[in-house]
């Protein structure tokens, strides 16, 4: 042991791993499976947002539905059914709106729908009865056989 010229004792050197250093490099461990499929999740709103469904979602990320599930998880705390309840529930509130305003805007078709769905409007057929409400007695002249 060398001591320096005062008495102390010299500047002890540890190795100490770095990046450059070609050694800590060998020793990184090496990742093992496929490389971690992420999620847009800007993009996964907006297919909530039309009703798109799980395994719609998921084939449109190209991965399994059980990855999907994860990552719902893992990036929100909430299931994937809870995190779409949330965000198509958006989407049912647009199109209910776009229906309202088609309808207010004079789309028959729409007005005679949401009537059906939200009024309990509904088509009742036309029902005919005779006297006392028996049946509806036909009854032919003469001068009828002429037409």
């Amino acid at each position: 042991m060398v001591v320096s010229a005062s008495g102390a004792l010299p500047e002890r050197r540890c190795y100490t791993p770095t990046m450059a250093d070609p050694i800590a490099e060998k020793k990184k461990p090496k990742k093992i499976g496929r490389p971690r499929k992420e999620l847009d999740w800007d993009e996964f709103d907006k297919l909530c947002l039309i009703q798109c469904t799980e395994q719609e979602i998921a084939g449109w990320f190209d991965m399994s539905i059980e990855t999907l599930k994860k990552r719902c998880v893992e990036e929100h705390g909430l299931t994937f059914l809870e995190l779409y309840t949330q965000k198509s529930a958006e989407g049912k509130t647009s199109l209910r709106r776009a229906q309202w305003k088609s309808a207010l805007s004079g789309d028959r078709t729409m007005m005679i729908w949401l009537g059906k769905n939200h009024l309990g409007q509904r088509d009742a057929p036309l029902e005919v009865t005779g006297a006392g409400g028996g049946p509806v007695i036909v009854r032919f002249d003469k001068q009828d056989e002429a037409l």
